[in-house]
């Protein structure tokens, strides 16, 4: 792109081509775009928001963007009359009326959980439509259709008093920690965002960080297969329970 002044000099140069003369004025200038130094304070990588493709293409970050205008790649595992409809901002994930009715999609592939050698992160948005008798769980769970405290998993769970926790385990054992929000009645909209590396997990509820699993402490799922998982359990008899599911966001950062 040429860069020059909007005013042009018609004064003839003169002899002496050690001073700044009309045709130096009139010419192309250089422009030069080096964020560098602005990207030395940023503590991702040196990123500069003005060039996002420079930390992905440094680091090989694969990303996955998921709406729910249909399931494609995703399984259903309802039980009762429980189900998932489509919508063009969000799907909606429900429950039958009766107790322990059951509403389940999860992702058909996979994702390889094992920190060592990499990151990753995934954010949502959710509007669950009930507050309390309900189980809710949103995350990567290696069996998506019986999730529990202590199987595979990396994942937020909403017990039937409508506390919602940060949990993970590792087959065996678990570690769940009180995120502090509850949700006891109406609507409510959280954003949901996970991000695990070689040190531990990180959770995030509105882009603020509720718990935090060191790996050095925490039970957690390493060297397995999980499942992207959204699921809903009714914990009461003549009434559906309900999520709006809104799209998911994935990216894998690979260390090398």
């Amino acid at each position: 792109m040429a860069i020059k002044h909007t005013f042009t000099s018609e004064v003839e140069d003169g002899a002496d081509e050690t001073l700044v003369r009309p045709v130096d004025w009139n010419a192309d200038h250089e422009g030069t775009a080096t964020p560098d130094a602005h990207a030395a304070s940023h503590g991702y990588l040196g990123a500069d928001e003005f060039s996002p493709i420079r930390p992905i293409s440094q680091r090989g970050i694969p990303f996955v963007y998921k709406n729910w205008m249909n399931i494609d790649g995703f399984t259903e595992a309802h039980t009762g009359s429980g189900g998932f409809t489509p919508g063009f901002l969000y799907g909606n994930l429900v429950t039958g009326i009766t107790n322990n009715s059951e509403g389940i999609i999860y992702d058909t592939a996979g994702f390889w959980q094992a920190y060592a050698g990499y990151g990753y992160s995934w954010g949502t948005k959710v509007n669950i439509r009930q507050g309390t008798t309900q189980t809710i769980w949103i995350g990567m769970l290696g069996v998506p259709a019986t999730p529990s405290l202590t199987q595979n998993h990396v994942a937020f769970y909403l017990d039937t008093s409508g506390k919602l926790w940060a949990s993970s385990g590792n087959g065996t054992n678990g570690t769940q920690t009180d995120t502090g929000l509850t949700h006891t009645n109406g609507t409510k909209d959280w954003i949901l965002s996970i991000y695990g590396n070689a040190t531990g997990l990180y959770f995030y509820v509105g882009h603020v960080l509720k718990a935090t699993h060191l790996l050095a402490s925490s039970y957690y799922p390493n060297s397995v297969v999980c499942y992207y998982t959204m699921y809903i359990k009714n914990a009461t008899d003549g009434a559906t329970r309900a999520i709006f599911c809104y799209p998911l966001n994935m990216f894998a950062q690979f260390a090398y």
